[in-house]
């Protein structure tokens, strides 16, 4: 059993890194070639205008703008089963490369934009089996064959999305690379509505439901820099989930995951050019706890368990 749930938590770590990149609203997991609207539930509060001349912060890039970025995921976890610490699991390191191309601007500043993963690469690291290794570089390879397109409003809040997988997938990749995809959407930042200056700051907060959890998320931004349209910002994001049922992502494992409490921080900056539709470049670091019981149904006894996450990631103009 212990190696069942490895194999499940290691599921749900890989692909949860999706909602910790920048708060976005969630996108409900969509068919295969189906839009999804979108609800933006976040909500957006100045905290401080800044100093100086301000001005009004908006996503405004032309048609045929093309970006092509370089994404590196890097990931550390340590458990706890039943009070008994295990070895600590090293992921492989995790690099893709993502294109954005501007299809097209409505008169009311939406934006929409295509997307896909032209390459992808797992590469080893101390401590990786080479077995984990070979198998998260087949399933990822199939993000190369995933095709998307959003529309986004000119403060970066998404409206709709659209994702198109292959498909032949087994159902649990399946699962994998649709909250993987969904990546692209929370790499775009809410920007407030009025206008601002240098050392301004402000807050978003939602409850987006990731990998079965759902969370209450906090992030708050500051205005460090900006010049000739591109903004340099820090980034602080703090996660908290309450006691409830965890859908797994491998539900062939057929285990039963009652999270108990979840708590996450995270820092980083980025830095946004306002005439394209991504983000230029980014680094963020994440630490993350929780507390769970996981219960076999065939024997209804359930065992604690504690995760601790650190996650690396960096985005760079390519």
């Amino acid at each position: 059993m212990r190696n069942a749930i490895l194999g499940s938590l290691l599921a749900i770590s890989f692909a949860g890194f999706n909602g910790d990149v920048a708060p976005q609203p969630a996108i409900a997991q969509p068919n295969p070639a189906q839009s999804s609207p979108v609800t933006p539930a976040i909500k957006v509060k100045l905290l401080s205008p800044g100093t100086g001349d301000r001005q009004v912060l908006r996503f405004k890039p032309a048609v045929g703008t093309k970006q092509l970025s370089l994404m590196s995921f890097d990931q550390t976890v340590l458990l706890k089963l039943a009070g008994q610490s295990l070895p600590s699991v090293a992921l492989p390191l995790v690099t893709t490369s993502i294109e954005v191309v501007v299809t097209k601007v409505d008169a009311n500043g939406d934006i929409h934009y295509q997307f896909r993963y032209p390459e992808v690469d797992v590469a080893a690291k101390p401590g990786v089996q080479p077995t984990v290794v070979e198998v998260m570089r087949s399933q990822l390879k199939s993000l190369q064959e995933i095709r998307g397109s959003f529309v986004m409003s000119d403060r970066g809040y998404i409206k709709t999305a659209r994702f198109d997988l292959p498909e032949k997938l087994e159902p649990s990749t399946r699962q994998m690379l649709e909250q993987m995809s969904q990546s692209v959407n929370q790499l775009s930042f809410p920007l407030p509505e009025e206008p601002v200056a240098i050392g301004a700051k402000w807050q978003a907060s939602n409850s987006p439901t990731l990998n079965g959890i759902t969370l209450t998320q906090t992030s708050t931004y500051e205005l460090i820099d900006l010049k000739n349209g591109v903004a340099t910002l820090n980034l602080q994001v703090e996660q908290q989930a309450s006691q409830q049922r965890i859908t797994t992502p491998a539900p062939v494992l057929n285990l039963q995951m009652q999270l108990k409490s979840l708590t996450s921080q995270a820092k980083g900056q980025s830095v946004l050019d306002l005439n394209k539709p991504f983000v230029q470049s980014a680094t963020l670091s994440m630490e993350s706890a929780s507390e769970m019981g996981v219960t076999n149904p065939k024997t209804s006894q359930e065992i604690d368990m504690s995760m601790q996450m650190t996650i690396q990631l960096k985005f760079q103009p390519k």
